[in-house]
């Protein structure tokens, strides 16, 4: 828990240093400023009664009522200096912490995205990051602030009676306690409520999200999903007024014990001040100051269990920064590197270049189970070959470790003469281009969309319309400035092939000497599957670079334009061959192609 606060403060020094400053030296002083105004209160009774006994001059009291003054005027403007200071804190954190967290992105090491735990990271990452530093320092500031006033009031208890300071003592651990089982049980319940309120937000995002709500009105099924909305949500109002009516029980025992705090004080001054040790201006300091005095008891405490919990949030942001960096990050953070002119020319493949896997085996990060298993094989230059098995087989971390997304658990993997982890990302990511299964849609222009794969063809339109053109004829993808998506008006939605054809137009538009596509038609029919290989092909087989392919599909039909088919089955080759020899030797392979022969046989 301390090292979350620690990290807490130091990112807010780091990046909001001087708002931050400004706010910790006004805790400082908004902490002086009760033990103050308890001193200068009765600084200034007793110089009025000393005044009207002619005792002392005049200027003493002014002086004294200009100090307590003071006092009270700072006290009304630091909310405000504080609100303004926040402001600007919080400015700058959003800005230079979600650059923190953009850039960290870039150096995590990709196969850690694999870990389920990190879901739930980056799910508290994405819900304002610098909202919960900037909430967590607020309550360190509020904390240290009581802690001040309580050990200024502390010593000036000491001071007049040690009585005074065991009973503050003793009323302070009492609050305490009581804050800590109501937090406690409070907590517990709200835990218990975590799985509703999840399926509570899922069943409200069902009704707006536009893939779900047709089916649910073909089906009529919007009535059910509304009812079992209403149904849960009434059980958590239900529990959430018994945890409002059981949160009163323990404010009628703080009540009672800011009673017994204020009879105590008062028993004690009264006795003090009948017995001379304290002068009437004491007496009337501490008991104008009395009610500050508990509720400084009760924000302590507040403030106290808001650092336990806050911390718990804030968790999620340190988990996510201290995960281990990719070796290549540095070249990741600048886009100097990829604009380089030497870089983007940079070939690692010539006509002896092979990628070769050596005894590679591969597992997720925490994860003893191998996903790969002593896999060795070799690639030509220039060959297009297939990937082919069964889900779950180990293909897409297979094409994921060739391009240096993951790293073998052991075993090596060669470009040449070069072992992969040698060589930079820039000389991985000119030379492969890939379209993954999950490929992504960006709301970004068609032209900036098509050139994400190569930034420096940018403002190039014949070689964007050329990639596009290789893919589809569709108009939609005419206008290279067209906005694609709804965030803007006048913004084009693509289909779901439209998506796919232009993942692909990306990955052709990036001068690389390997395509690889994992799955890239999962959403077109045979017919245009089958001529989209086609065209590809055409555009592989004319190019003087001589580009070589790989692909991932399911439709093994596609696969016999392959030069050599591997077959991978539980995270191992089984089978290698072109599609005739495979057919012949009657293995996995010509199992599941004739499985899937016969599914348009019957048709």
């Amino acid at each position: 828990m301390l090292k979350n606060f620690i990290k807490c403060i130091c990112t807010v020094f780091k990046y909001g240093a001087f708002p931050a400053v400004v706010l910790v030296f006004l805790s400082v002083f908004t902490g002086l400023t009760l033990p103050f105004t308890v001193l200068y209160t009765q600084k200034l009774i007793d110089s009025i009664i000393l005044f009207l006994e002619s005792s002392i001059a005049l200027s003493s009291v002014l002086w004294n009522a200009a100090l307590l003054t003071l006092i009270i005027l700072f006290m009304n403007h630091v909310n405000f200096i504080s609100n303004i200071a926040f402001i600007y804190l919080e400015k700058k954190l959003t800005y230079n912490l979600s650059e923190a967290v953009l850039t960290k992105m870039l150096k995590i090491d990709f196969a850690c995205f694999e870990d389920p735990a990190l879901h739930d990271a980056l799910k508290e990452i994405r819900n304002r990051p610098a909202k919960k530093v900037i909430n967590l320092f607020k309550e360190c500031r509020a904390f240290l602030c009581d802690s001040i006033k309580l050990f200024g009031m502390i010593f000036i208890f000491a001071k007049v009676s040690r009585w005074l300071s065991l009973g503050f003592f003793v009323f302070l651990a009492l609050d305490f306690i009581n804050e800590y089982i109501a937090t406690k049980k409070i907590q517990a319940i709200y835990a218990s409520q975590v799985f509703d309120e999840r399926e509570l937000e899922d069943l409200s995002s069902l009704l707006s999200n536009k893939e779900a709500l047709p089916e649910l009105k073909i089906f009529s099924a919007v009535p059910f999903i509304v009812k079992k909305f209403k149904d849960k949500y009434k059980v958590l109002l239900k529990e959430r007024i018994s945890i409002t009516l059981k949160s009163y029980r323990y404010m009628g025992l703080a009540s009672i014990i800011m009673i017994a705090w204020f009879s105590f004080l008062i028993f004690c001054l009264i006795r003090l001040i009948i017995k001379g040790e304290i002068s009437a201006g004491m007496f009337a300091g501490f008991i104008t100051s009395t009610t500050e005095i508990y509720y400084l008891l009760v924000f302590m405490s507040q403030s106290f269990w808001g650092l336990i919990d806050d911390n718990k949030s804030i968790g999620f942001l340190y988990t996510f920064m201290d995960l281990p960096h990719d070796v290549h990050y540095k070249e990741l953070c600048g886009t100097e590197k990829i604009l380089d002119k030497e870089i983007i020319e940079q070939k690692i493949f010539d006509k002896k270049n092979t990628i070769s896997f050596e005894n590679v085996s591969f597992s997720y990060p925490n994860s003893e189970k191998q996903v790969l298993k002593n896999i060795s094989f070799r690639i030509e230059p220039g060959s297009h070959i297939a990937l082919v098995g069964r889900n779950g087989s180990g293909k897409t971390s297979l094409i994921k470790l060739i391009t240096g997304l993951y790293k073998p658990s052991s075993g090596s993997i060669f470009i040449g003469t070069k072992n992969i982890k040698s060589l930079s990302r820039a000389e991985l990511h000119r030379n492969f281009s890939v379209v993954f299964q999950d490929y992504a849609s960006y709301q970004m222009s068609l032209r900036e969309n098509a050139a994400l794969g190569c930034i420096e063809f940018l403002n190039d339109d014949e070689h964007l319309k050329k990639s596009l053109a290789l893919v589809s004829d569709d108009p939609v993808f005419d206008d290279l400035d067209k906005h694609l998506g709804k965030l803007e008006e006048s913004g084009v939605e693509l289909s779901g092939g439209q998506r796919q054809k232009l993942a692909i137009a990306r990955a052709c538009a990036a001068k690389s000497d390997f395509i690889i596509f994992d799955e890239p038609t999962a959403s077109l029919d045979p017919s245009a599957e089958r001529e989209m290989y086609q065209n590809l092909q055409k555009i592989i087989d004319s190019s003087n670079q001589g580009r070589g392919c790989i692909f991932i599909s399911h439709r093994l039909a596609s696969a016999k334009m392959a030069d050599l088919i591997f077959v991978l089955d539980e995270g191992k080759i089984i089978e290698k061959g072109s599609h005739d020899e495979l057919i012949q030797q009657g293995g996995l392979y010509s199992k599941m192609y004739k499985e899937q022969a016969s599914w348009y046989r019957e048709v």
